[in-house]
């Protein structure tokens, strides 16, 4: 007996990242690719990504605008998504 996947995703990743693509983003993006039940929302300054899977939405801001949207009950956000 096979299991259909999930018809909405399962998972959504919310991830701020200010500053310029890095060199792996064609690889993170073909990860996305390959899990369709997770969705990906990137707030970033960098611009539009090429061959951008359908569960990677981009919302573009600036890091003083999205530092303005913090929640001060959030004191951890914004974090890097791959670390300094």
């Amino acid at each position: 007996m096979m299991v259909e996947a999930a018809a909405a995703p399962s998972l959504c990743f919310v991830i701020p990242y200010f500053g310029k693509w890095p060199f792996w983003m064609p690889f993170f993006l073909a990860s996305c690719r390959a899990n369709p039940t997770v969705d990906w929302l990137l707030f970033s300054d960098c611009g539009e990504l090429p061959d951008c899977p359908p569960s990677v939405r981009m919302v573009g801001t600036s890091f003083v605008i999205s530092n303005r949207l913090r929640s001060p009950r959030c004191v951890n956000w914004p974090r890097p998504a791959a670390g300094w």
